[in-house]
């Protein structure tokens, strides 16, 4: 798996469980707003209804006395058919919120003695009109007296009935915050423990390697090669890159080895050359001396001549020597640049996946950013909870306030009221400890954030190394490049001693088999002595060069530890 894979992978995780955590916290959310949505506009409109009922009867029956107590008044004729309406329209509203059959069966119980009161009432009016009090007082302290009572009964029958339907709801909002407080310490723990795990994966396969290629990368471009190769057993960019990283250096090792031995060859090879050409350079002293007295003897010039061809061939033996290993050393050089050309490139493609790596981490690190934002948005959502719980407590001691002045008829209220309060602190809970784990995700993420701080530098660290790395190489390249055009001229100059060696030695033969005639022809002979000296000291001043070549190499190479 490839490092911003690995990446990907934990901030997707991070981002699943925050997910979770928020989407388990909206629905219970979600969950306790419908349990607190039926006990306010349902339950709480249906004890409402059941309280405007209690009052109509109770007024209805005021009416009804204060009707047979002053006939004469047509006011209290006009109340009691305005209440006897409000009774009804009452129980026909409150029929629409009707779902169980206990809550139906008593709306009959109450709805049944209306209708009958209803039926009465044109008699009671009737009997009031006529002057007939006394039917008409019969009429309510019978049959209205048992329908009110009736109709109470029923009434209070609904509203117990809808006071224990709210109570049952409460148990069921507190059993839903208690699941939804248990789902959240979950999460959370869940949460931290694959955080902290995510941190030390991080760190273990992506910062650890990371710093053991920067340590050996470092040593490298101090020309250090002698340490040992980069164990990364995982095969993502950083083990791919610790691979091609050991390659390199193992190949860039064995290329300055293979240059110091060739240059310890060279500065052998010269120094023989050099002793070559310094006895070349007495003998020729010695045939001159001798050419001198060829007048005298011929057979001392040809033993002089004798000796002259045997330190020739001597000469031209070394000569063909440097020659060679002018040559074995121009192949080397050769396969020396072109490794290292294809360390440089290598290195490239390092300083690559490192410009990868970089890039993958910033992504990330964006991520961690935006999801910060998306926490601190969570609190000022929870923030507007609470302070929608702080209204709602603060409305619900304002309903209890009023209850309180009404007196006995607004008891109902007041524990409607009570309970609203109980459920706005309840909400309030709620919303503080989503306010406390939102806190505790952002501070997760703010060490998740840290972490990436921390290892965003360590990655440029290492692309800086890297492109360091690439610029030895190509210092390397042109010392190579510079030592393979010296070496082609060292072979060049070689090719031209050992051609003159051949000559010089060809010339000394001749001169051997000539030496019966040496005194007539002297003149050539100390020009051709003239010719030798001239190209021994050539052949000194070229191995003299290449000494230094070579000692030149040998001090560069020393440079590398290997």
């Amino acid at each position: 798996m490839s490092v911003g894979k690995k990446l990907n992978l934990s901030f997707i995780v991070l981002i699943v469980l925050l997910a979770i955590s928020v989407s388990s916290s909206m629905m219970n959310l979600k969950n306790i707003k419908s349990e607190v949505e039926e006990a306010m506009d349902s339950r709480l409109e249906q004890l409402l209804l059941i309280e405007d009922i209690r009052y109509g009867v109770a007024m209805q029956a005021l009416h009804v006395r204060s009707m047979i107590l002053e006939p004469e008044k047509n006011i209290h004729r006009e109340n009691l058919l305005t209440v006897a309406q409000e009774i009804d329209e009452n129980l026909i509203e409150l029929e629409e919120f009707l779902a169980s059959e206990e809550m139906r069966s008593y709306w009959e119980q109450a709805n049944t003695p209306n209708d009958e009161f209803n039926e009465i009432m044109p008699d009671i009016i009737a009997a009031v009109d006529d002057d007939n009090i006394e039917q008409a007082t019969e009429i309510v302290n019978t049959t209205v007296q048992d329908v009110n009572v009736t109709m109470f009964d029923a009434s209070d029958a609904m509203a117990n009935y809808q006071i224990e339907q709210m109570d049952n709801i409460d148990r069921e909002i507190e059993s839903t915050i208690g699941t939804a407080q248990v789902v959240s310490i979950i999460v959370l723990s869940v949460s931290i423990l694959i955080g902290i795990g995510l941190m030390l994966y991080v760190r273990r396969s992506i910062t650890a390697p990371l710093l053991s290629v920067m340590d050996v990368a470092k040593k490298f471009g101090d020309g250090d090669l002698s340490t040992e190769d980069i164990v990364v057993k995982s095969k993502d960019e950083l083990g791919q890159l610790a691979e091609i990283f050991n390659a390199s250096k193992n190949n860039t090792r064995d290329l300055i080895i293979r240059i110091q031995q060739n240059a310890e060859q060279l500065g052998a090879s010269s120094e023989e050359l050099s002793a070559s050409a310094e006895e070349a350079s007495a003998t020729t002293e010695e045939v001159t001396k001798q050419a001198a007295d060829t007048a005298e003897t011929s057979q001392t010039a040809a033993h002089a001549a004798n000796e002259s061809s045997i330190a020739m061939g001597e000469t031209a033996q070394g000569v063909q020597r440097i020659a060679e290993s002018a040559q074995s050393l121009h192949s080397s050089s050769s396969e020396t640049s072109e490794a290292a050309q294809n360390g440089t490139k290598v290195i490239d493609n390092a300083q690559q996946q490192m410009n990868h790596i970089n890039e993958s981490a910033a992504s990330v690190n964006e991520l961690v950013l935006k999801l910060a934002k998306q926490t601190e948005e969570i609190e000022n959502i929870t923030k507007v909870i609470t302070d929608i719980t702080d209204q709602t407590n603060l409305l619900a001691l304002n309903a209890a306030i009023e209850a309180a002045r009404a007196g006995e008829q607004g008891k109902g209220f007041s524990v409607v009221a009570d309970e609203v309060r109980k459920l706005a602190e309840e909400s309030k809970k709620s919303a503080s400890s989503i306010s406390l784990l939102t806190t505790e995700i952002k501070n997760d993420t703010e060490n998740v954030e840290k972490a990436m701080q921390t290892a965003l530098p360590a990655v440029q660290k290492g692309v800086e190394v890297i492109t360091e790395a690439g610029s030895s190489f190509e210092s390397i390249v042109e010392a190579v490049n510079g030592m393979s055009l010296q070496i082609q001229e060292i072979s060049a100059t070689s090719q031209e001693l050992s051609a003159s060696a051949e000559q010089v030695s060809a010339s000394v033969t001749e001169i051997s088999s000539g030496s019966q005639v040496m005194s007539g022809n002297i003149d050539t002979i100390a020009a051709s002595m003239e010719e030798q000296s001239a190209t021994m000291n050539e052949v000194a001043h070229v191995a003299t060069t290449l000494s230094e070549t070579a000692q030149e190499l040998q001090e560069e190479t020393q440079k590398f530890k290997v």
